[in-house]
């Protein structure tokens, strides 16, 4: 699967997720307040979006080995092709 993605870890510092080998900012959360749970949340989501599409694809990958039911190789499925747009 040829990702388009930054590749990398990304972290979040105060609304803005940056990939750590550039640390040029990738992504931007309008009016950020540090304050607000839900803001400081959605930043941290963003972030872990490489790493969680990375672990999906190692669960597809490897369900035989993780013995994973059907209908979670389904969801992990869909969740793949959505971050990829397949």
């Amino acid at each position: 699967m040829n990702l388009k993605h930054t590749q990398g870890d990304w972290y979040a510092r105060d609304g803005q997720i940056y990939p750590t080998d550039t640390g040029k900012t990738l992504a931007l959360i309008p009016y950020y307040d540090e304050d607000n749970e839900e803001h400081v949340a959605n930043a941290r989501l963003i972030a872990a979006a490489p790493f969680m599409l990375m672990a999906l694809k190692e669960a597809v990958e490897h369900s035989a080995v993780y013995d994973t039911p059907p209908a979670l190789i389904e969801l992990f499925q869909f969740a793949i092709n959505k971050a990829t747009q397949q």
